[in-house]
């Protein structure tokens, strides 16, 4: 059974009650985020997810990061040298990674469509505290970059310990080539909700254990990396037939270690 909410959400302010929004659905590096009242529809440029293999928030709409340019606030591809796209949330702060006494804050505490944010030395009023909501899973398929085929549990078994293969994606949708994300960015499977685990650098499925550092799979830049351990996923041998293994290997940037996520 897959958990109600998943990885992404608005980040709805406060002190207005609007929500942070990609100005104009804009998809130029340096676009300005604002606060803007909700849509009454799904809105990617409205919704985020943190990436906690990173250490930003991102924007479903490009997966550009959240940055501060000049003291205001918009979104960037992401630049690991870059300390002011280094956010995530901490209760009903919107704080640095680097300096957490650093937070969101709506430009005056006003409360107008369209105003501007800013980052400033955290005092706790409302116009630098927000509350998140997440919506609903969304199911997808993670295919690889090198031939097309999708992550798979070999027929289908629901068991622990199942194998995690390479497969032609099927004609009719399958929950054993579904998979989702929690909360905490954590790839699970559609079937019975089992998370990837690597044993013996082998990928399997098995029920979460928050002990275990061979979990921890969530998706980052065309990879699928353990934020526990430097590793991603890697297709063993380049093998481009069906049934092919998947392991656990460090990162080279070959295209059997790509992988795109298909929402259905």
């Amino acid at each position: 059974m897959a958990f109600a909410e998943g990885k992404f959400f608005y980040i709805r302010s406060r002190c207005s009650g609007h929500v942070l929004e990609v100005q104009g659905s804009g998809e130029d590096p340096g676009t300005l985020v604002i606060t803007y009242p909700k849509g009454d529809d799904l809105q990617d440029n409205q919704l985020w997810y943190e990436d906690f293999v990173t250490g930003t928030i991102r924007t479903k709409m490009n997966d550009f990061c959240l940055d501060v340019v000049d003291g205001t606030l918009c979104v960037n591809p992401y630049n690991p040298e870059e300390e002011n796209q280094k956010w995530m949330t901490a209760g009903e702060r919107v704080q640095n990674g680097r300096s957490p006494l650093r937070v969101l804050d709506v430009k005056g505490s006003c409360c107008d469509e369209g105003t501007e944010v800013c980052a400033w030395d955290y005092h706790g009023g409302k116009n630098q505290r927000w509350y998140l909501e997440h919506i609903p899973v969304q199911y997808f398929y993670i295919r690889s970059q090198m031939h097309g085929k999708v992550l798979d549990v070999r027929g289908s078994d629901d068991g622990p310990g199942a194998d995690v293969i390479m497969y032609d994606q099927n004609d009719d949708q399958t929950d054993n080539q579904l998979w989702y994300e929690d909360r905490e960015g954590m790839i699970h499977n559609k079937m019975n909700g089992f998370v990837l685990d690597v044993v013996d650098k082998t990928l399997k499925l098995n029920p979460f254990d928050p002990a275990s550092d061979d979990q921890g799979f969530s998706y980052s830049d065309h990879r699928v990396a353990n934020r526990n351990r430097d590793v991603v996923l890697d297709i063993r041998a380049r093998n481009d037939e069906n049934g092919a293994e998947v392991v656990s290997w460090e990162f080279h940037g070959g295209e059997n270690q790509l992988w795109d996520l298909e929402y259905i």
